[in-house]
């Protein structure tokens, strides 16, 4: 961030073509802003016909539509099948399949008969299932009425990652879980008051060491809440207890808080410390049966929706500053539905060695034009890849950008790896921007200071919130 009298005219220019006489600037209603007051970010003046800066839309245009269920086509050709089946928690144990689209999913075993209904043709089923191989017997239905043939299947039962840190569980409607998200969950990994207030103080430091760089930089956290947290109905209390018994058992005898979680307090403290947080929880659970999923089914990190829905609230934010920064809406991108890989849910359960598992999700694609250093910008290894396994090097290893739009900020973030699937998205909406590697933590004053951002901007998830107090 450099005082730039370029930026500040600009800036005038637009706030000056908001007024009733003066000179047009565009098409007329280009942009008009919302009638919801909440949501107008630039001007709450009606539109006269005389453009502004880009201005929040009516918040309608930044959401998908509600989910509809899935309709079952007799000529789907999809046939069904099992890839798998593997140790979850406890006894159970999750089956990955695919099957014709619209289907419910029945499978039958010594232990009794579970049931789940499929997602764009795909599935994932917690059973019982103790023993280390399985039989199984699975059939298909639609509206109460039988589908296809019935499938036998037996085979050797896998055995998921047993390490703390990816250890993970198939909940409930094909979504799978980590283990390290019990914690905050059941809200047993509350913080002391003394811990708490010496990370406020740090933080307010950095506040107050931050307003000195250039015209002042803003330090804002988007604190994005896990899959547990938005979704608790499918969460097994079985899958919980297993986790607290094999990881945590620290916990055994902590009751859960109700009245506050680590979230919680994390979220107030940066608060009092003057740090802007973007808590995503609210939003999450208002778009939470949208027809777009906020998360991934087989892997632990959030959809290329949820991150969009974060990149609006952020930049909701921005723009409040920096008027061209105001967030693109929902039709400006295209969201390509399709079967991918990369989830790495599967793979911690062993099951997808030959990436032949497949998940159907949304891609999201601008249909906007943009400059080079973002059209560029390489995501994933491959067009059918999405998830953590096929993160690309540029997203890993983080990187310096330079767009050439100084009527946008400067940013610089430091990111878990839930930074990734929001890359572009603040990439494009930045005139400088600078991108920590993935995982790395450290709050180094001298290089923030060097690229002088207008915003230091910090992504996090749930499960990962420790790394504010820590760094």
């Amino acid at each position: 961030m450099k005082k730039r009298s370029s930026r500040f005219l600009s800036i005038l220019l637009a706030v000056l073509c908001t007024l009733p006489l003066a000179v047009s600037c565009g098409k007329d209603g280009e942009n008009a802003p919302s009638s919801d007051t909440d949501s107008q970010s630039v001007s709450n003046e009606a539109d006269t016909g005389s453009p502004s800066a880009p201005q929040m839309k009516d918040p309608s245009v930044y959401y998908a539509p509600k989910k509809e269920a899935e309709v079952y086509d007799p000529e789907d050709t999809r046939e069904l099948k099992i890839h798998g089946i593997s140790t979850s928690d406890g006894d159970y144990a999750a089956v990955y399949g695919e099957c014709p689209i619209g289907t419910t999913v029945h499978i039958k075993n010594a232990y009794g008969e579970f049931s789940v209904l499929s997602e764009g043709g795909c599935f994932a089923a917690r059973v019982l299932n103790p023993d280390p191989t399985a039989a199984l017997e699975v059939s298909l239905s639609y509206n109460g009425e039988a589908v296809g043939d019935v499938l036998q299947w037996t085979g050797d039962v896998m055995v998921s990652s047993q390490e703390e840190v990816w250890a993970v569980f198939l909940g409930g409607e094909n979504q799978g879980f980590y283990h390290q998200m019990v914690p905050d969950f059941i809200g047993a990994n509350v913080l002391t008051d003394s811990l708490l207030q010496l990370t406020e103080s740090r933080w307010a430091s950095r506040v107050d060491r931050l307003k000195e760089i250039g015209d002042g930089c803003e330090i804002i956290c988007v604190l994005v809440p896990s899959p547990m947290t938005v979704y608790p109905e499918l969460v097994p209390k079985e899958a919980v207890s297993h986790a607290i018994n094999c990881y945590y058992p620290q916990y055994a005898d902590v009751e859960s808080s109700s009245d506050i979680t680590r979230f919680d307090q994390i979220s107030q403290m940066l608060t009092n410390a003057g740090v802007t947080v973007i808590d995503m929880r609210k939003t999450f659970e208002e778009h939470k049966n949208d027809a777009l999923p906020l998360y991934f089914n087989y892997d632990t990190h959030w959809s290329e929706y949820g991150s969009y829905l974060a990149y609006v609230e952020l930049y909701r934010h921005i723009s409040e500053k920096f008027p061209a920064a105001v967030p693109h809406s929902f039709d400006e991108f295209s969201w390509d539905g399709g079967y991918y890989t990369g989830g790495d849910i599967s793979g911690y359960f062993n099951l997808n060695n030959d990436r032949s598992i497949v998940e159907y999700a949304y891609k999201r694609n601008m249909l906007f034009d943009s400059v080079p250093e973002v059209e560029s910008f390489v995501r994933y290894k491959s067009d059918d890849d999405m998830g953590y396994n096929a993160f690309s090097s540029s997203l890993l290893d983080g990187g310096v950008y330079h767009t050439g739009r100084e009527e946008l900020p400067d940013i610089y973030v430091i990111r878990n790896s839930y930074g990734a699937s929001i890359h572009d998205l603040m990439l494009e909406r930045s005139n400088n921007a600078v991108f920590q590697p993935m995982f790395s933590y450290t709050f180094n004053i001298a290089e923030i200071e060097e690229a002088a951002p207008d915003y230091l901007i910090y992504v996090y998830s749930e499960w990962k919130l420790e790394k504010l107090i820590e760094n």
